[in-house]
């Protein structure tokens, strides 16, 4: 019975050894040892609708800093490193109160291609009532962005504004 309660613990700890000792498998690719970095840096604007002053259009548009808008950027995997991964590793800021932001990007010994967009975000909108005065849409939705896309690489400081508008109309 001793050299089954001893044969019996023996297995148990070579069980235990076994699985412990195994490193979880990798899951998604990892940009830790990317020690180096690039910056996009830029300006989200959106075009707030018409410009009236005493009771006249002056500007069909009106481009306003988009304030607290998150900017997020996409790096394909297989940009970083020459992995095969699929799918983007992405990085994510909010703009100031002038519009702007500053992004880090990780970057290996080549540099990477970066795609920037501004998440969809809510501001009022000035257009066109049905008798051609004045009306606000209040909350607009604003979700075309331009995407520009940048090449970056290590220690460069790089500008990509985003402009952004609303389809909004009238009655919305």
């Amino acid at each position: 019975m001793l050299k089954n309660n001893f044969f019996g613990a023996l297995a148990l700890c070579a069980v235990f050894g076994f699985v412990f000792s195994c490193t979880p498998q990798q899951s998604e690719l990892t940009v830790d040892n990317l020690k180096q970095e690039a910056q996009v840096v830029g300006k989200v604007t959106y075009d707030s609708g018409y410009l009236w002053e005493g009771g006249m259009i002056v500007s069909y548009s009106n481009w306003l800093p988009a304030s607290d808008v998150e900017v997020i950027a996409r790096i394909p995997y297989s940009n970083i490193g020459g992995s095969s991964a699929k799918g983007d590793y992405t990085v994510t800021t909010k703009t100031d109160a002038n519009g702007k932001y500053s992004i880090k990007i990780p970057v290996g010994a080549t540099g990477v291609n970066v795609s920037l967009s501004a998440l969809p975000f809510y501001k009022d909108k000035h257009v066109l009532n049905g008798e051609g005065k004045d009306a606000t849409v209040s909350g607009a939705l604003y979700n075309n962005s331009t995407n520009p896309g940048v090449y970056v690489q290590s220690g460069e400081i790089k500008t990509a504004n985003i402009t952004v508008t609303s389809n909004a109309v009238f009655g919305d």
